[in-house]
């Protein structure tokens, strides 16, 4: 099996960790599957598929409950998102080609216009992310400028985090040109 780019931080600094990480079972903690719950409703709204009134006080696919407070933090993903385009759509949930011998990779948003580009990382967790240098963000972004034929001048990969809290505030990028 191939590495995935949501590894990367993993697979870059040890090539043995995707087989054996490919020999251990599969198992979410509940932190884990919350995240999975939060993007699926950021996905269902960015995609025009439903309305936060509809998700609300239901189950996710997986079983967990979207509250209130989880569509507070999806509201703030998706105003940034909103807030950084420029009427160009923005592509949802859609695989990437990837690198060679990498797993094609999923960006939770991206969106192409004239000579830019920009990616969307949605990080629920408590954990801190940084945009900078940030191996999976990288992926998405070499993708992009690959997926386009270099079309752009500019690609920038942001990752959003609106629950804990840095200095750097809850929105941190990375721009490659």
């Amino acid at each position: 099996m191939r590495p995935r780019p949501s590894s990367a931080v993993r697979w870059v600094e040890c090539m043995a960790s995707v087989r054996l990480q490919n020999a251990m079972p599969e198992d979410q903690s509940e932190d884990a599957k919350e995240g999975v719950a939060a993007h699926w409703v950021a996905a269902q709204v960015l995609g025009d598929h439903a309305q936060f009134e509809e998700l609300t006080d239901r189950p996710a696919p997986n079983g967990v409950i979207v509250t209130g407070d989880m569509l507070d933090h999806v509201q703030f993903y998706i105003d940034t998102i909103n807030g950084a385009t420029d009427g160009a759509p923005v592509i949802v949930e859609r695989s990437l080609p990837s690198l060679p011998g990498v797993e094609d990779g999923t960006p939770d948003a991206y969106r192409v216009s004239n000579h830019t580009a920009d990616v969307w990382d949605f990080k629920y967790g408590y954990g801190i992310v940084e945009a900078v240098n940030n191996w999976q963000l990288g992926i998405y972004i070499v993708s992009l400028f690959c997926r386009h034929e270099w079309k752009f001048q500019t690609v920038t990969g942001h990752i959003v985090q609106p629950r804990p809290y840095h200095w750097q505030g809850r929105v941190m990028s990375w721009t490659v040109t």
